[in-house]
């Protein structure tokens, strides 16, 4: 029998819906028990409303200028902090479904 290593490159395109159902499964979970997650998104599309040509770096549009100003360029900085934030909690959540993956698994072979 030969293994098969879906997280291969390989395998890139197989594991890709499955991937995406589980980030969106831990953010949403995340989601409903961690306020300062929820802040933190709230605050980031507040910010991005108000701040509308973020908008247009992220979401692929038509530039709406050439060169942006100073403040502009320390908007889009504070708006890339929020995701940075957003994106630990994120990271950890996934680490956290991992290990408990983990845990179940050797469980059910009983290793543990």
């Amino acid at each position: 029998m030969k293994f098969i290593d879906l997280l291969s490159e390989e395998y890139t395109t197989l594991m890709s819906p499955f991937l995406d159902r589980l980030d969106e499964k831990s953010c949403s979970e995340l989601e409903q028990k961690c306020e300062k997650y929820r802040k933190l998104n709230e605050k980031a599309s507040q910010f991005a409303r108000q701040n509308y040509f973020i908008f247009d770096f992220f979401e692929i549009r038509e530039l709406s200028q050439e060169s942006y100003s100073k403040e502009q360029m320390q908007a889009l900085k504070k708006y890339l902090e929020y995701q940075r934030q957003i994106d630990d909690y994120e990271h950890m959540e996934f680490y956290k479904t991992g290990f408990a993956d983990c845990i179940t698994l050797l469980s059910m072979i009983g290793i543990l």
